[in-house]
């Protein structure tokens, strides 16, 4: 089988000068320290007994410390990480999922062109499915193209995003969707006040059978048009 494989991820880096003013940034961006091969001389002499004198040239090793959440770059959210009970059961952590929900024929639903903070509701996401030209299928994979991985890098990926709503959230649930993709920093509406507002309904009354999976890259490398449309295959690697 002759499969073309895209890469949906975004880096994991160093934030940009004046990308980060807190918000969730502040909390969420990865730290890395690069390290060069004179650099690491205690490490090499801690793992080896060896010091400068037994490297070739007085080299070491190349290396990066990183210091990151669960929450950096493209990853999977589990049911767990919204809320510690789903269905009246322990939801379940990352660990626990099957991997084989990851690679699968994929969908992608163009929500472009919404503010931050605005929801978007069932029937914007079955119109977006109408434009794909068929109906969805259960274990079908979901991406949710909304173009705000353009501003990937600037203050305001972070925290001024829209998001679907619980309705429309809901309704992919029901047509048998198990993993939905964004290209948005999270699942859930991001403004000021969404703690207050959005995340009681929507992670209290979704099911736990959904698994999010954030901060995807543009799904226009894979698009010939402007239009919603479907992919062979979609994998969270």
């Amino acid at each position: 089988m002759n499969l073309r494989f895209i890469d949906l991820s975004v880096p994991i880096q160093v934030p940009n000068p004046g990308e980060i003013r807190g918000g969730m940034g502040a909390i969420l961006a990865a730290d890395i320290e690069y390290q060069n091969h004179t650099d690491t001389h205690r490490e090499f002499r801690t793992m080896f007994n060896a010091g400068p004198e037994a490297m070739p040239g007085g080299q070491a090793m190349g290396a990066e410390n990183l210091k990151l959440t669960a929450h950096a770059g493209t990853h999977v959210d589990a049911p767990w990480h919204y809320y510690p009970t789903s269905e009246g059961r322990r939801a379940r952590t990352i660990d626990e999922l099957e991997l084989a929900h990851f690679f699968a024929p994929g969908v992608v639903l163009d929500l472009r062109g919404h503010l931050p903070g605005e929801r978007i509701d069932a029937g914007e996401v079955q119109a977006a499915v109408e434009k794909t030209g068929q109906a969805l299928s259960p274990g079908e994979i979901v991406c949710c193209w909304f173009g705000h991985d353009e501003h990937f890098g600037t203050e305001r990926y972070w925290d001024e995003y829209p998001g679907l709503g619980a309705e429309a959230t809901r309704w992919l649930i029901h047509q048998g969707i198990k993993v939905i993709g964004t290209t948005l920093l999270g699942w859930i509406v991001a403004t000021r006040s969404w703690l207050a507002t959005m995340r009681p309904q929507a992670t209290r009354r979704c099911s736990g059978r959904r698994i999010a999976w954030e901060s995807i890259t543009s799904t226009s490398r894979s698009r010939s048009s402007q239009t919603s449309e479907r992919s062979p295959h979609a994998s969270s690697t």
